[in-house]
Formats: structure tokens, C-alpha cells, sequence
């Protein structure tokens, strides 16, 4: 099991990143977290340009959580982006969502989404939400591809 995966976070709402922090602290998860506002920012962090470059201080991620709606560039965007690079296709991404409608859920996954879980109304079931979906990426094999990017 891979639990040094940096987790990359990208969401707008600064009350949902301490929510699911918090989510992961309680779950026992203690990868590296990463957080950007938006797509756009995370598009940079991915491709390691500007504030970015540095890859010991911002590692490429191992497992994306984002929100959907957001300012600038959004979530359905920012997966459009992902699933049409050659290095990115093979992040799992989780969308975090809301009270979304089925709609948008339905074309998260089209789009490429790995897993859409709701943002939990209680403390308790998220931070275990949270435990399985780590624990269940962290134990996957990577591709060749994957894993070169990594370091």
C-alpha cells in the first residue's frame, strides 16, 4: 500500500478544504496534502510551471479530490483537461460534490471522473468516507507512466 500518494485538493471554499482535511486527519490518512482554487491553478501544479516547478515541495499527485463548481475554471473543465493529456489520464480523480444534480454526476463520469462521492453532512461518515477512498487508491498498481512522474 502506497500511503505516501500526495493528495492534490481543488476546491474554491476554504470551510470545505478544513472540512476535508479535517475528513482525512481523523480517517488516519497522513499523505501530503496539496491545495488549489481552481482548475486553472491545478492545471499549473500539474504541469509543474510557475510556483509550481519545484517538485520536492509540490509532488505530483497521486489521487485528485475536486468540487465541480468553481470560479474561473471548473471542475468539468479541468477534467476535459485531464483526460486529453498523455500524463494526466492516469490520476484517479474524485469529484466531491454538493447537492449536484444527477445530471452533472452523470457527465463527471463521462468526462473521465473516477468516483463522485457527496460532501457528507455529518463528520463521522466523511472522515470514513474518506479513509476507504485513500485506502482503496493507495493499494492500486500504477502504470509505468504513472509512477515516472512521481518523482
Amino acid at each position: 500500500m502506497n500511503r505516501s500518494l500526495t493528495i492534490l485538493i481543488i476546491e474554491d471554499t476554504e470551510s470545505d478544504v478544513i472540512l476535508l482535511r479535517r475528513a482525512l486527519n481523523k480517517a488516519g490518512v497522513t499523505a501530503p496534502v496539496q491545495v488549489v482554487n481552481d482548475g486553472g491553478e491545478a492545471i499549473r501544479y500539474l504541469q509543474g510551471t510557475g510556483q509550481y516547478g519545484d517538485r520536492a515541495a509540490f509532488p505530483y499527485p497521486g489521487v485528485i479530490f475536486t468540487d465541480l463548481k468553481m470560479p474561473g475554471m471548473g471542475g468539468f473543465e479541468l477534467l476535459q483537461w485531464l483526460r486529453t493529456h498523455p500524463e494526466c489520464p492516469f490520476v484517479p480523480v474524485i469529484v466531491l460534490s454538493g447537492m449536484a444534480p444527477d445530471e452533472d454526476i452523470n457527465r463527471a463520469y463521462q468526462m473521465g471522473a473516477n468516483a463522485c462521492l457527496p460532501k457528507p453532512m455529518d463528520a463521522g461518515t466523511y472522515h470514513e468516507m474518506m479513509r476507504k477512498a485513500f485506502e482503496f487508491w493507495s493499494c492500486c498498481h500504477w502504470p509505468v507512466v504513472a509512477e515516472s512522474l512521481r518523482t
